[in-house]
C-alpha cells in the first residue's frame, strides 16, 4: 500500500493544491493490473480516503463535464484517483439530503464521464443511451 496526498489543479487559480481545498485529507491509492472492465473506476483501488463523499461525487461531476467539452478521446488520468475513491465512500453514514445529493453527483458523473470514454459518436437514440449506460459502470462503497 502506498500513502499518498491527492493534489489537483485549483480550478479557480491553477496553483497545485489537495483536492478539495483541505490540506489534512489523505488518499491511499493501488494501482490496478487487471483486464479492462465496465466498471469505470478500477483503473485504480482506494484502501481508504478521508475526503467527504459528496465533495469527491461533486469534483467528478465538474472532471467530467470538463472531459467532456475539451473533447478527450478517453478519461483523463487525473481523475483516477477520485473515481477510485468512490469505492471506499460510505454513503449509509450520511443524512438524507447529504445522501441524495452524493447519488445525484454519482449518477451525473457516471453520465459523463461515461460519455466522455465512448469511443464512438454520442448516442442519438434510447437504445444507444442504454447500451452506453450498461456498458459503464462506477463502483460505490465495494459494490
Amino acid at each position: 500500500t502506498t500513502s499518498a496526498r491527492v493534489f489537483s489543479d485549483s480550478p479557480l487559480t491553477g496553483a497545485k493544491t489537495p483536492l478539495g481545498g483541505c490540506r489534512g485529507w489523505e488518499v491511499d491509492l493501488l494501482p490496478f493490473d487487471g483486464p479492462d472492465t465496465a466498471v469505470l473506476n478500477h483503473k485504480r483501488f482506494c484502501t481508504r480516503t478521508t475526503r467527504p463523499p459528496c465533495l469527491i461525487a461533486g469534483e467528478l461531476v465538474l472532471g467530467g463535464l470538463q472531459a467532456l467539452l475539451a473533447g478527450a478521446a478517453s478519461l483523463p488520468e487525473e481523475l483516477s484517483g477520485p473515481m477510485a475513491e468512490l469505492q471506499r465512500c460510505e454513503p449509509g453514514r450520511m443524512g438524507h439530503e447529504a445522501r441524495v445529493c452524493f447519488w445525484l453527483n454519482c449518477l451525473n458523473a457516471g453520465i459523463l464521464l461515461a460519455l466522455a470514454s465512448a469511443s464512438s459518436a454520442r448516442p442519438g437514440t434510447p437504445a444507444a443511451w442504454i447500451a452506453l449506460l450498461r456498458g459503464t459502470q462506477l463502483e460505490v462503497q465495494g459494490k
